[in-house]
């Protein structure tokens, strides 16, 4: 076992973004039949403040030691990094947020949804909208609903992360792919950490899925490197989450970067040498399938872990953010036959911290998510 335990033992990518009921996109459908009624406004402004609060609070609550910060989406990760910055909306400081204190872009955010070209998301069911970047247009932080975000997970006593498109990812899934605006949209980020520091939050990360892909921008590393050393000295921690791809190539991308901590996905490409990061680096393991609706092989996950472990900090993770999955068994209306079976995000989560905890706390192996993944596999 590494000498040093991590900085933190078990985390998630990010979490579902719907509702437990699918209740947002109900609001969002209300809203959009009548933007001007003050109560549809009303109820989707409520449920996205219940939606934002909520996994927060109960990821915290199970005992997860890192959560992610900024997930919550009016429903495309993209269209988020637009409005951040600055390329989607009025931009930033162009006036009073809209109805019942709706952010001012969201029209044009549900427009570019239902408008623009849909892609999938990293060979996966989801899609985004792949938004177009004027290019009169510069680029401008307006980090002001992400803040809001981490505010509120402050509030709640939340070992807050938070979380950001990476620029590299962002710029080379959008229209055209203008790689060539990667220097302006760092500079961006750096105001955008400026202002997150300002929260008291100390971790970011930075989801850069691009760099486990074939043909990652070149200028990809460098860039990223700009930010964590922009991070550090703002006294911000980083995070660089990688998934859907080749980890091995991921690992090769990431190692002169200089963050605090990588997510590697071992359940798309098992797991890579590991040598080309320094040794004080935080793996985040995503030996936990974001994908998949079945519970863990705990036992299984945990010996993938255990190697690691000798030789570096590590935490259990999921091996993406937990978007493609429906909140938790409990609310949903499984077969009783294939109830004990399921893990969605909420299970997810627990399979997590009772890795964490059993990876750096040998007694801990017999807790409860040990148990249910034995029992459904018996």
């Amino acid at each position: 076992m590494h000498a040093d335990r991590p900085l933190f033992a078990s985390t998630v990518g990010g979490f579902p973004r719907n509702g437990p009921h699918r209740e947002l996109e109900r609001a969002i459908t209300a809203h959009r039949a009548d933007p001007d009624d003050p109560d549809a406004a009303a109820a989707l402004a409520d449920t996205a403040g219940r939606l934002n609060a909520s996994p927060v609070a109960r990821a915290t609550a199970a005992g997860l030691e890192s959560v992610p910060v900024g997930t919550f989406s009016f429903g495309d990760r993209m269209l988020d990094a637009a409005v951040l910055c600055g390329a989607l909306g009025p931009g930033p400081g162009a006036g009073a947020p809209g109805p019942a204190g709706l952010p001012a872009w969201l029209g044009d955010y549900l427009d570019a949804r239902e408008r623009r070209p849909m892609r999938r998301w990293f060979g996966t069911p989801l899609e985004y909208a792949v938004p177009a970047l004027d290019p009169g247009r510069p680029l401008a932080a307006d980090p002001g609903f992400l803040l809001d975000q981490v505010r509120a997970a402050r509030r709640l006593h939340a070992p807050a992360r938070a979380v950001l498109m990476g620029p590299a990812t962002f710029l080379a899934l959008a229209e055209d792919a203008p790689l060539h605006r990667l220097a302006e949209l760092v500079g961006v980020h750096r105001r955008i950490l400026d202002a997150l520091a300002g929260t008291g939050v100390r971790w970011v990360q930075y989801d850069e899925p691009i760099l486990a892909a074939a043909g990652a921008p070149a200028a990809a590393p460098g860039a990223l490197r700009r930010l964590v050393e922009h991070a550090h000295g703002r006294g911000l921690r980083v995070l660089v989450n990688t998934f859907r791809g080749d980890a091995a190539r991921a690992v090769g991308a990431l190692a002169g970067v200089g963050a605090d901590a990588v997510g590697l996905d071992l359940v798309t490409s098992g797991l890579p040498e590991l040598r080309p990061l320094p040794e004080r680096t935080l793996v985040a393991a995503g030996v936990i399938d974001a994908l998949s609706p079945w519970r863990t092989d705990l036992d299984a996950a945990l010996g993938l872990l255990a190697p690691i472990a000798a030789t570096r900090p590590v935490a259990a993770s999921t091996s993406a953010p937990l978007v493609h999955l429906p909140w938790s068994v409990a609310a949903e209306e499984p077969s009783a036959r294939l109830r004990p079976r399921l893990a969605y995000a909420a299970e997810k989560v627990a399979e997590a911290v009772d890795l964490g905890r059993a990876l750096h706390y040998p007694g801990a192996k017999r807790r409860p998510e040990f148990l249910r993944s034995r029992r459904a596999r018996a």
